[in-house]
């Protein structure tokens, strides 16, 4: 894939630290979805579940957000 050129005026915000927690979806009209995905998140972080996950991809400098930490 070719590199787009950028005008001399253009600049990027680069993100130094990733979001707490990445944004969950929830199909409209379902409220309760938002709170189950959360807590299901919250969990897993908290029984260790996300970081086995990202060891086993060979993901093992990503960082997990702590449990409860709110982005």
């Amino acid at each position: 894939m070719a590199a787009v050129p950028m005008a001399a005026s253009s600049a990027v915000a680069q993100q130094t630290t990733p979001p707490a927690t990445p944004p969950a979806s929830k199909p409209k009209g379902k409220p309760a979805a938002l709170d189950y995905v959360s807590a299901f998140i919250e969990e897993a972080k908290a029984s260790g579940l996300v970081r086995r996950a990202l060891d086993e991809m060979g993901l093992n400098s990503s960082i997990v957000a702590p449990a409860g930490m709110k982005g």
